[in-house]
Protein backbone atom coordinates (compact mmCIF):
# COMPACT_ATOMS: atom_id res chain seq x y z
CA UNK A 1 0.00 0.00 0.00
CA UNK A 2 1.73 3.44 -1.02
CA UNK A 3 2.28 6.08 1.95
CA UNK A 4 0.14 9.45 1.85
CA UNK A 5 3.27 11.09 0.34
CA UNK A 6 3.08 8.82 -2.50
CA UNK A 7 -0.60 9.50 -2.71
CA UNK A 8 -0.69 12.86 -2.76
CA UNK A 9 2.17 12.89 -5.46
CA UNK A 10 0.84 10.56 -7.58
CA UNK A 11 -2.37 12.48 -7.62
CA UNK A 12 -0.77 15.54 -8.21
CA UNK A 13 -1.81 17.17 -5.27
CA UNK A 14 2.07 18.16 -4.20
CA UNK A 15 5.27 18.53 -5.99
CA UNK A 16 8.26 16.04 -5.09
CA UNK A 17 9.80 19.22 -3.49
CA UNK A 18 6.86 20.03 -1.01
CA UNK A 19 6.94 16.61 -0.20
CA UNK A 20 10.26 16.54 0.28
CA UNK A 21 10.15 19.64 2.53
CA UNK A 22 7.48 18.38 4.51
CA UNK A 23 9.64 15.07 5.27
CA UNK A 24 12.76 17.16 6.18
CA UNK A 25 10.81 19.60 8.57
CA UNK A 26 8.99 16.16 9.87
CA UNK A 27 12.42 14.50 11.00
CA UNK A 28 13.73 17.92 12.46
CA UNK A 29 11.06 17.76 14.39
CA UNK A 30 11.71 14.25 15.70
CA UNK A 31 15.08 15.06 16.72
CA UNK A 32 13.51 18.55 18.68
CA UNK A 33 11.71 15.99 20.55
CA UNK A 34 14.30 13.63 21.61
CA UNK A 35 16.53 16.05 22.50
CA UNK A 36 14.52 17.51 24.83
CA UNK A 37 13.40 14.60 26.40
CA UNK A 38 17.34 14.13 27.13
CA UNK A 39 18.03 11.14 24.37
CA UNK A 40 16.49 8.09 23.19
CA UNK A 41 16.02 7.04 27.17
CA UNK A 42 12.76 7.96 28.52
CA UNK A 43 13.83 9.11 31.95
CA UNK A 44 14.79 12.34 32.91
CA UNK A 45 18.01 14.08 31.26
CA UNK A 46 21.40 13.52 32.93
CA UNK A 47 21.66 17.18 33.48
CA UNK A 48 18.96 17.22 35.58
CA UNK A 49 19.99 14.84 38.26
CA UNK A 50 21.58 16.18 41.28
CA UNK A 51 24.83 14.99 40.91
CA UNK A 52 25.71 16.39 37.35
CA UNK A 53 24.66 19.91 38.42
CA UNK A 54 27.11 22.49 38.39
CA UNK A 55 25.79 25.13 40.38
CA UNK A 56 26.45 24.49 43.77
CA UNK A 57 22.93 27.07 44.98
CA UNK A 58 21.07 24.60 42.36
CA UNK A 59 22.74 20.97 43.68
CA UNK A 60 21.42 22.76 47.35
CA UNK A 61 17.64 22.46 46.49
CA UNK A 62 17.63 19.32 44.78
CA UNK A 63 19.17 17.74 47.42
CA UNK A 64 16.43 19.27 49.77
CA UNK A 65 13.88 18.08 47.07
CA UNK A 66 15.18 14.91 46.84
CA UNK A 67 15.39 14.26 50.26
CA UNK A 68 11.68 15.25 51.41
CA UNK A 69 9.72 15.01 48.46
CA UNK A 70 6.53 12.90 48.77
CA UNK A 71 5.88 10.35 45.96
CA UNK A 72 2.99 11.61 43.23
CA UNK A 73 1.23 8.48 43.74
CA UNK A 74 0.83 9.45 47.60
CA UNK A 75 -0.69 13.02 47.25
CA UNK A 76 -2.52 12.58 44.17
CA UNK A 77 -6.57 12.71 44.48
CA UNK A 78 -9.40 14.73 43.49
CA UNK A 79 -9.07 18.16 45.05
CA UNK A 80 -7.89 20.69 42.88
CA UNK A 81 -5.06 22.75 45.09
CA UNK A 82 -3.97 26.44 43.42
CA UNK A 83 -0.83 28.64 43.77
CA UNK A 84 0.99 30.61 41.65
CA UNK A 85 3.91 30.36 39.87
CA UNK A 86 7.50 32.60 40.33
CA UNK A 87 6.47 36.34 40.23
CA UNK A 88 2.89 35.61 40.69
CA UNK A 89 2.09 35.58 37.08
CA UNK A 90 -0.17 32.27 36.44
CA UNK A 91 -2.19 30.45 38.61
CA UNK A 92 -1.33 26.49 38.73
CA UNK A 93 -3.19 23.71 40.24
CA UNK A 94 -1.98 20.19 41.32
CA UNK A 95 -4.26 17.52 42.50
CA UNK A 96 -4.35 16.25 45.67
CA UNK A 97 -6.05 14.08 47.93
CA UNK A 98 -7.98 15.58 51.09
CA UNK A 99 -5.01 14.31 53.41
CA UNK A 100 -2.23 16.03 51.28
CA UNK A 101 -4.48 19.11 51.19
CA UNK A 102 -5.07 19.51 54.69
CA UNK A 103 -1.42 18.90 55.69
CA UNK A 104 -0.84 21.95 53.15
CA UNK A 105 -2.98 24.33 54.62
CA UNK A 106 -1.30 22.99 58.21
CA UNK A 107 2.26 23.80 56.96
CA UNK A 108 3.49 20.32 56.88
CA UNK A 109 3.67 19.94 53.29
CA UNK A 110 4.96 22.64 50.62
CA UNK A 111 4.85 23.05 47.00
CA UNK A 112 8.09 24.10 45.62
CA UNK A 113 9.95 24.27 41.90
CA UNK A 114 10.99 21.05 40.54
CA UNK A 115 13.80 21.97 38.17
CA UNK A 116 11.41 24.67 36.14
CA UNK A 117 8.69 27.16 36.23
CA UNK A 118 6.49 24.39 34.91
CA UNK A 119 7.71 21.56 37.18
CA UNK A 120 6.72 21.68 40.55
CA UNK A 121 6.40 18.80 43.40
CA UNK A 122 4.90 18.44 47.03
CA UNK A 123 7.72 18.34 49.62
CA UNK A 124 7.55 18.18 53.52
CA UNK A 125 8.47 21.41 55.38
CA UNK A 126 11.85 20.34 56.36
CA UNK A 127 12.53 20.85 53.26
CA UNK A 128 11.77 24.77 53.21
CA UNK A 129 14.36 26.34 55.50
CA UNK A 130 17.43 24.61 52.94
CA UNK A 131 15.19 25.56 50.04
CA UNK A 132 14.10 29.16 51.38
CA UNK A 133 17.89 29.83 52.06
CA UNK A 134 19.16 29.51 48.83
CA UNK A 135 15.83 30.58 46.51
CA UNK A 136 13.21 31.84 48.49
CA UNK A 137 11.07 32.33 45.12
CA UNK A 138 11.39 28.55 44.34
CA UNK A 139 8.82 27.43 46.88
CA UNK A 140 5.39 27.92 45.46
CA UNK A 141 3.26 27.24 48.59
CA UNK A 142 3.51 27.39 52.25
CA UNK A 143 1.90 28.47 54.90
CA UNK A 144 4.32 28.09 57.72
CA UNK A 145 6.88 30.40 58.70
Amino acid sequence: MPTLREQLLQAGLVSAEQAEKAEERASNKGKARRSKRGGRGRGKAVSDRPTEVEDPKRLEIMRAIEQHKLREDDYTGEIAFNFTTRGDTKIRKLFVNVKTAAKLGAGELAIVENGGAKDHIIVRKDAVDPIKAVDPDAIRFHTGS
